[in-house]
C-alpha cells in the first residue's frame, strides 16, 4: 500500500507531529480592540486548522513599537497573554501543535499604528513604495506611505533583543515553540532590489 510521506508522522525534537503538513504565518488582523488582543474567533479559526502536522501564528508583535498593521496582536501585556492562552488552549483540544510568531516590524509601520511614536529601523532610511495599514481612530482604517524611521541606538537594540528572548522564555500562553521574524530587516530589503543601508557606527552594521 502507498503511503503519501506528506501525512505521515514527523518528529521535530521533541514534538511528535502528527503529518509534515506545515500552516505558515499568515496576518489575518482580527484581533480585539482596544489592546490588540487575541479572541475567540481566532481560537476558532486555529482550533480548525489544527489537522496540520504544526501551525505558525500570525505575526504577533513582542512590543508596541513592533506593530506594522492594524488590528495585529501583541504578546506584551497580561491580557494579550490571556487572550493567547484561549487559542492554544483550542488548539491543544484539538490535539493539534502550534508555534508563536515573534514579531517586531522595525520601519514597515506608521505612527498610527504605534501611538505616534517614529518608528525605529537599523538606519534612518525610509521603506519607499510600502505602505502599511492602519487604523488612527479618527479616520477609516485604510493604507498609507510609511515614514522615515528614527535610527535605533545601542540602548533600542538592546531593548528590542530583550523583548523578544522575555516573550520566548515566558512561553506562557503555551505555545509549543516559536518562529522569529525581525521583518523587513536590511538584508530583505536588499534581496528585494532596494538600497543597502550605510553602515552602522556599533557593531550590527558591514557589508552584506
Amino acid at each position: 500500500m502507498h503511503h503519501d510521506p506528506l501525512f505521515c508522522p514527523l518528529r521535530l525534537g521533541q514534538l511528535h507531529l502528527s503529518n509534515r503538513i506545515v500552516m505558515p504565518p499568515m496576518t489575518r488582523s482580527r484581533a480585539s480592540q482596544p489592546g490588540d488582543v487575541a479572541n475567540a474567533m481566532m481560537a476558532t479559526y486555529y482550533a480548525q486548522r489544527a489537522g496540520a502536522g504544526l501551525i505558525i501564528g500570525e505575526g504577533t508583535q513582542i512590543d508596541p513599537l513592533g506593530k506594522g498593521y492594524a488590528w495585529t496582536p501583541g504578546i506584551h501585556s497580561a491580557e494579550q497573554v490571556a487572550g493567547w492562552k484561549q487559542v492554544t488552549a483550542a488548539v491543544h483540544a484539538k490535539g493539534g501543535i502550534m508555534f508563536a510568531q515573534l514579531w517586531h516590524v522595525g520601519r514597515v509601520t506608521h505612527p498610527d499604528n504605534i501611538g505616534g511614536a517614529q518608528p525605529i529601523s537599523s538606519s534612518a532610511i525610509k521603506a519607499e513604495g510600502v505602505k502599511v495599514f492602519v487604523d488612527n481612530g479618527s479616520d477609516a482604517p485604510g493604507f498609507v506611505e510609511t515614514v522615515t524611521p528614527r535610527a535605533m541606538t545601542q540602548a533600542d537594540i538592546d531593548a528590542v533583543v530583550g523583548e523578544g528572548v522575555c516573550r520566548q522564555r515566558q512561553r506562557r500562553p503555551r505555545f509549543c515553540g516559536d518562529s522569529h521574524s525581525p521583518c523587513h530587516d536590511p538584508g530583505r530589503h536588499r534581496r528585494r532590489g532596494g538600497p543597502v543601508p550605510p553602515g552602522r557606527p556599533q557593531c550590527h552594521g558591514g557589508r552584506l
